[in-house]
């Protein structure tokens, strides 16, 4: 026979065990998603400052005035433009996923080798003529397109320009028929060969920026809406995280200068979904003397055939390190000397105090009895 209470004793375990649950869930939710607006925040490369500078000064300056109208004819020529994206694979080609919207990039320097029917050739420095049947080329087209046409439309006010760029960034990132999937697990892709993680065509992503750079330029349009741009910081925040997981900061490329266009990419990318306070986290991303470090290092085990797991063939002196301790040292002494000079004056200025005050009232008696006989 069940004790009278055990339901309730086994009711309240788990109900704490729920709460538990629930607000942990919650704990590691606001840990990943962050609270973005449907503000704009940049640009972050361009300085608008200097636009306006080079609008106030292009009339008086013919190269300033030639690259303007360089500028504005390049971008009526993009109004015409029809542009292709992501779902429109050529005939044949489509990502192991079978996802027709997950992008695809060949591998750039990888050919195919007719005795293993794989592209397991590498020239370096040699781009393959069937890289540009893949995705790399239309994004390519459609980052510096919008990055003109806004260009164009700051300058001018020509919505004309707005609507044109706001159409291509809804078709590649926001309409669900032609949208990209917010990842490049397919980047460096070589049929025959399989996806090694971390494929260096991450790099291709930095067409993003000029994309985001876009985007903040537009912004205020109504052809590119704050939800538009709300939106668009939903797709960023998505490839953000896949970057982020797939690339950990502290293992990807950590001996190339890949890791460096990462952090570039990483630095965007948090800004423009208002994670501001991840940038100074060495979690997202690594402080440059560590990746400077790493690099110089291991490209001198190449350049002396040592192995790479050899730690003590190398020692490093980081100069500035060494400076910013001497100076912390300087100050910490500066302040140190002044404690203990006002200190000093201060047990000097107790002291003399005290004996003159001793000095006198060790003499009251006798100053008492002078004064009494008529002594001044």
């Amino acid at each position: 026979m069940t004790k009278p209470g055990t339901y309730r004793r086994v009711f309240s375990v788990a109900f704490i065990v729920a709460i538990c649950i629930f607000f942990n869930s919650c704990k590691e939710n606001a840990d990943i998603i962050p609270q973005f607006t449907d503000s704009n925040t940049g640009p972050y490369l361009l300085n608008i400052e200097h636009l306006e500078l080079i609008d106030s000064l292009r009339m008086q300056d013919p190269i300033l005035d030639k690259a303007y109208w360089n500028l504005i004819q390049g971008a009526d020529s993009l109004l015409s433009v029809s542009f292709s994206y992501v779902p429109e694979k050529n005939k044949g080609i489509q990502p192991p996923s079978g996802d027709p919207h997950d992008y695809l990039s060949l591998h750039r320097y990888s050919y195919y080798n007719p005795k293993t029917g794989n592209y397991d050739i590498i020239k370096d420095g040699e781009t393959n003529p069937e890289f540009y049947n893949y995705d790399k080329p239309k994004l390519e087209k459609i980052s510096y397109s919008v990055y003109a046409l806004a260009l164009a439309y700051y300058y001018t006010g020509e919505e004309i320009y707005a609507q044109k760029a706001s159409e291509e960034l809804k078709n590649w990132f926001l309409d669900p028929a032609t949208r990209m999937n917010p990842n490049m697990k397919y980047s460096s892709y070589r049929p025959g060969i399989p996806e090694s993680k971390n494929g260096s065509g991450i790099v291709g992503a930095l067409d993003f920026i000029d994309v985001i750079e876009a985007a903040s330029l537009l912004y205020g349009s109504p052809h590119w809406t704050p939800d538009l741009h709300f939106e668009l910081k939903e797709w960023f925040f998505e490839f953000w995280l896949w970057m982020h997981n797939e690339y950990p900061t502290a293992e990807a490329y950590i001996e190339s200068n890949v890791s460096t266009w990462l952090d570039v990419q990483r630095g965007i990318y948090l800004l423009f979904t208002e994670q501001e306070d991840k940038l100074n986290s060495s979690t997202y991303i690594l402080p440059v003397s560590q990746r400077l470090e790493n690099q110089i290092e291991a490209t001198l085990k190449r350049a002396h055939k040592v192995s790479p797991d050899d730690e003590e063939a190398f020692g490093f002196i980081n100069l500035g390190e060494i400076f910013g301790k001497i100076v912390g040292f300087s100050k910490g002494m500066t302040f140190l000397s002044l404690v203990v000079g006002l200190a000093t004056i201060i047990a000097g200025v107790v002291g003399i105090g005290n004996i003159l005050l001793i000095s006198v009232k060790e003499r009251t008696k006798e100053i008492g009895i002078r004064r009494a006989i008529g002594a001044t």
